[in-house]
């Protein structure tokens, strides 16, 4: 792991302008919900604006054992900022009892008692049965044009192909040009639903992180 003094002014202030920007547009009653790792300090700095509304975050990553979250010189400063939340979430109870043992680590039983009421386990996913419906027709005029399922068949399978040679001559793989083409575009849940369920070859990743 790497340490800079200078990237943890730069949270501190980035986080500070966020609370800023959020007391202008929401006033000191605002509630606020508030998204992810980069952001852990805002509950603090809107208190230190005088805001008195409702505070919650949610952290989509997993929060790491009291060991390793203690190696970060500013650990304590940052999980008592973090307990300035009125509600904290996290995916799954082993975080949330990470989240606990790291707060009595660092700053004591009464800060564990706050962490334990604060934080509450709030799974994070999606609705199977709206995703199998949306999937299971077999119209295609919503992929775009009528070689669009085609398309994405045939790009399933190169990426199938070139990984099983891969395995075979790890030389094969190292072009990801070789493998598939990576289409940066919006789409809307039935038409995503519909190219899943065409393709052959499906990846996730990264397996623990995020959602």
């Amino acid at each position: 792991m790497r340490y800079v003094d200078d990237e943890w002014v730069c949270y501190q202030e980035v986080n500070h302008a966020y609370a800023q920007a959020i007391q202008q547009v929401g006033g000191d009653n605002a509630e606020v919900w508030v998204q992810d790792f980069h952001l852990m300090l805002v509950a603090r700095e809107l208190g230190k604006l005088g805001h008195r509304g409702a505070r919650g975050f949610y952290l989509h990553v997993p929060f790491m054992p009291l060991d390793i979250f203690a190696t970060l010189p500013w650990s304590a400063e940052v999980v008592e900022a973090l307990l300035a939340y009125d509600l904290i979430g996290v995916q799954c109870d082993r975080w949330r009892e990470n989240l606990v043992a790291t707060a009595k680590g660092l700053l004591g039983s009464d800060a564990a008692v706050r962490a334990s009421k604060v934080t509450r386990t709030i799974p994070v996913g999606i609705d199977p049965d709206r995703i199998a419906e949306a999937a299971s027709s077999t119209a295609t005029t919503e992929l775009g044009h009528p070689g669009a399922a085609r398309s994405v068949r045939a790009d399933a399978r190169q990426v199938s192909r070139v990984a099983r040679q891969g395995l075979a001559d790890p030389g094969l793989g190292a072009d990801p040009c070789r493998c598939a083409r990576l289409r940066c575009i919006a789409l809307a849940r039935r038409v995503a639903a519909k190219l899943y369920r065409f393709a052959d070859v499906g990846l996730v990743t990264p397996l623990r992180d995020g959602m």
